[in-house]
């Protein structure tokens, strides 16, 4: 199954256990911004890092839709050591960010969270395992409304998403 990601998607989060939460934004001329949530329940990739990635800018930045369809994703935590000799000098955080694919290519970021923005927040003390009532009884992921829950069907091959 694959999904293809609307225009309007705002940002998105990948989470430790593989699911994966897409909030989407439309301005409309009477109600002002209208705000939803789309979630995936299981994406078919490995994820090696804790918490969750927030990827901002979903539509302009490509990384969300490559790490949905990658083999592993991974990140680390910002860390002086993790930098170079003239990061760690100055005691500069950095941290990575990587995406493998099946085919053995590998897509890798050195990331300065203190020094450069980039579209993209690794939070690895945001942890929130899928909820089975999202959809069912729970409307609300936070305080925005749940659209649509893609549920994966017992033995079914995890979702892909497409751009």
């Amino acid at each position: 199954m694959r999904i293809k990601i609307a225009k309007t998607a705002h940002c998105a989060y990948l989470y430790e256990d593989r699911h994966a939460v897409i909030v989407h934004k439309e301005r409309h001329a009477r109600a002002g911004d209208v705000e939803w949530v789309e979630i995936f329940e299981r994406l078919d990739m490995t994820c090696q890092f804790d918490g969750r990635i927030v990827f901002h800018n979903v539509n302009r930045d490509l990384r969300f839709h490559l790490a949905c369809n990658a083999y592993e994703v991974c990140a680390s935590e910002p860390s002086i050591q993790n930098g170079s000799d003239n990061t760690k000098r100055q005691s500069i955080e950095c941290c990575s960010f990587t995406i493998r694919f099946k085919d053995g290519t590998e897509l890798y970021w050195n990331r300065i969270p203190e020094l450069v923005s980039d579209g993209l927040t690794y939070q690895p003390d945001h942890k929130e395992p899928f909820n089975p009532e999202w959809g069912e009884s729970t409307w609300f992921w936070g305080h925005t409304k749940i659209a649509k829950v893609h549920r994966n069907a017992p033995n079914a091959v995890p979702v892909s998403v497409v751009a």
